[in-house]
């Protein structure tokens, strides 16, 4: 038989936990969008990562970058030319 759960009385009490901080500087329709995403303080915007995030603070070496997949790398342009080709007519 499984242990059952003892009464409310016998258990702990549940700590306090602080409602969230509703800081956000925004009229009531950004309110409700921000809502949806789960943002309801600027602390939870500032965390918020957006669905298809891209990490953009690792480099990776040229060599190294896999086919499929994003990667960032640096690179130096050395050189560009604009090139002008004829019109083609119909004729």
């Amino acid at each position: 038989m499984a242990a059952s759960r003892p009464p409310r009385a016998a258990r702990a009490p549940d700590p306090e936990v602080p409602a969230p901080r509703d800081d956000l500087v925004a009229g009531p329709a950004v309110r409700e969008k921000l809502a949806k995403l789960g943002i309801h303080s600027r602390f939870d915007l500032v965390l918020h990562l957006p669905l298809r995030y891209e990490d953009e603070t690792k480099l990776t070496a040229l060599a190294d970058a896999g086919t499929g997949e994003p990667v960032l790398v640096e690179a130096e342009v050395t050189e560009c030319e604009v090139k002008y080709r004829p019109r083609r007519r119909w004729s």
